[in-house]
């Protein structure tokens, strides 16, 4: 009787142990494993895992890339967005730079005007020699369209007409062009005119060209403008006889946006003194770059240098696997009556590009409450890479397999598994 008695008791006990245990219960603070300790925290909040971090440099499958020949005067290329040197060639020469001067135009007319700001065309703008974008005296232009016809049509009126706008005179600008190259730390460039017109006391260098491109850029306008393709003026008014008005329509100079389709910019040059120049831009898979080629001796030369220096770039930062898909990144508690962890994997792969001195560490956040069911598939966290402070690439951690609440039954064969004790009390309840 009272064996009988403490087998009943034995059974209210289990069944309340089993009660208790499948009661949804807060998270715990304890790791089922030595990959992660959880911080489980209200839905929608962000929770540190201490999971040890994994650090992936970059694989160059047959060895560091060859460098481009180059035949131009002088060559320069940097990372856009770390201002790391990646070519160089000749590259503090004091050369002849011709329109790519117009970079530095550009730059004042951006830092001093309003985009909407009207402009009266004058004579001497429409007077000047060399490329021109049909400007006509007395009308009325936005430096938004003087910025287009400067960058994209590479008009010297243009350039005349921002430098009146901004100081007044023309000798007045230049002297702060170059007021502003010594504050830019530009000590190979010097202006006498506010296009790049010949003359020996006008020059820059491809490396003094490369950051001066890097620090327009860093304006979406500017950025904006000289990706720019075509681009048109409005239309001037027919003059009798005529009947009709002329038509202002225009192509970008820089033939490499048409051949390069992650081609960015930004300005070309050329004169006779100079020959063929081009500062030019390039992103691509999270890869920004910049190059200047000077000097080049035909005109298809500078596209192709300027392009092979490009892809040169790109190949510095070859394409890295950071994690594949369904990698098991963690198996954390999730308060289980009968301990089964979650499994945490990696929902893709991910791939990035990285140069020889480049580290990605990796850091993983989980984002909601980790407590019963769970549906395989679900997203409970996510994995960054990092890179000098810069996230590079992110991707999901989800649940590997669903996780159900457990039944009175899983949880005896548990508690069987524990010892004995737990062992009598379950042949007790069956009697």
């Amino acid at each position: 009787m009272n064996l009988k008695r403490l087998a009943v008791g034995a059974s209210f006990a289990i069944v309340g142990i089993c009660v208790a245990l499948l009661a949804p219960a807060a998270p715990t603070t304890d790791s089922l494993s030595s990959v992660a300790t959880v911080h489980a925290e209200p839905a929608a909040a962000v929770a540190p895992v201490n999971i040890p971090s994994r650090t992936v440099t970059a694989i160059f499958p047959s060895g560091a890339p060859a460098p481009p020949r180059i035949t131009s005067k002088a060559a320069f290329m940097i990372d856009a967005d770390t201002g790391d040197y990646l070519f160089s060639h000749n590259a503090n020469a004091r050369l002849p730079n011709a329109s790519t001067t117009k970079i530095m135009t550009a730059i004042l007319a951006l830092e001093s005007l309003e985009l909407s700001q009207q402009v009266t065309i004058s004579r001497n703008a429409v007077s000047t020699i060399g490329s021109k974008s049909r400007l006509v005296a007395g009308e009325t232009l936005t430096i938004e369209q003087l910025l287009y016809a400067l960058m994209v049509v590479s008009g010297n009126d243009a350039s005349i007409a921002l430098a009146e706008a901004v100081s007044g005179s023309v000798p007045a600008f230049v002297e702060k062009m170059n007021a502003r190259a010594d504050e830019l730390g530009l000590t190979n460039t010097h202006f006498v005119n506010t296009c790049g017109l010949n003359n020996k006391k006008h020059f820059a260098s491809a490396k003094d060209l490369a950051f001066l491109a890097q620090h327009a850029l860093r304006d979406p306008v500017f950025a904006r403008i000289v990706d720019t393709i075509d681009f048109a003026l409005p239309p001037i008014p027919a003059v009798p006889p005529a009947t009709e008005d002329t038509l202002r329509e225009f192509d970008n100079q820089n033939e490499l946006l048409k051949q390069m389709d992650w081609a960015t910019g930004v300005k070309t040059g050329s004169t006779p003194y100079a020959k063929y120049c081009l500062v030019t831009s390039g992103m691509k898979e999270g890869v920004s770059l910049i190059a200047v080629v000077l000097g080049a001796q035909e005109d298809a030369t500078r596209w192709k240098e300027a392009r092979a220096l490009l892809e040169y770039g790109l190949s510095l930062y070859p394409r890295t696997l950071l994690v594949g898909k369904g990698e098991l990144i963690a198996e954390v508690d999730v308060a289980d009556p009968i301990d089964r962890p979650l499994r945490l994997v990696t929902d893709r792969p991910l791939l990035a590009r990285l140069s020889q001195n480049d580290e990605a560490t990796s850091r993983v956040t989980l984002l909601r409450d980790l407590s019963l069911p769970i549906r395989a598939g679900e997203i409970f966290g996510t994995m960054d890479f990092v890179v000098d402070g810069t996230i590079i690439g992110s991707v999901d951690l989800i649940a590997a397999s669903p996780v159900e609440r457990p039944s009175v039954d899983m949880v005896l064969e548990h508690l069987r598994t524990q010892g004995p004790y737990y062992d009598w009390l379950a042949d007790w309840n069956h009697q």
